[in-house]
């Protein structure tokens, strides 16, 4: 009898099962279309900040190169940025945009594209010289103390940090209305 109903349950499990063909798989060339050209007006393609190739369209570092990351992951952003867990005054409009498909085929698309690195800037031989003795040596220069009027010497920093230190004590008590006790 136990056997019978762990058939037919089975059975119908199998029954109710899409075939495999049925289960929509990303699309990286359609992903590399979404990247080129923007899928609402008013937003932004991704390769215009990310770059065709996910590098970097500047070169300047200033936006995030995502050749080569993990599907998974560039989706969980997408979505991320599409919901508001992630905040980007550029991202969340072009995520929300985005479909399911969508996010599952650009993502693809980057995560198969194999871009080349920039090439590395030419150290400054004097900035190198100066790291070398740091690491070696340390800082033996005396702590340079800030060049403000208010606070030129050890003492009016330690003077200025006590009267922020009471003002912030009297700013709170104000808030919650109650009176401010001196220790």
């Amino acid at each position: 009898m136990l056997r019978a109903t762990v058939a037919c349950i089975g059975a119908a499990s199998v029954a109710r099962a899409q075939p495999e063909s049925a289960i929509r798989q990303p699309d990286p060339g359609r992903g590399a279309g979404i990247a080129a050209q923007a899928v609402a007006p008013g937003v932004l393609a991704c390769a215009q900040c990310h770059a065709r190739n996910g590098g970097g369209a500047d070169g300047s570092g200033s936006f995030p190169r995502i050749a080569g990351q993990s599907a998974w992951y560039l989706a969980k952003q997408l979505r991320d940025y599409a919901s508001g867990v992630r905040l980007n005054a550029v991202m969340a409009p072009i995520a929300k945009a985005l479909s399911s498909e969508d996010i599952a085929d650009v993502t693809a698309y980057y995560a198969s594209v194999n871009a080349p690195y920039p090439p590395l800037a030419r150290p400054n031989p004097a900035l190198t010289k100066r790291g070398e003795q740091l690491a070696k040596a340390g800082n033996a220069a005396p702590m340079p103390w800030p060049t403000s009027p208010n606070v030129s010497t050890p003492r009016k920093l330690r003077q200025s940090l006590r009267i922020s230190n009471k003002s912030a004590r009297r700013c709170a008590c104000k808030q919650q209305r109650r009176p401010h006790r001196s220790s």
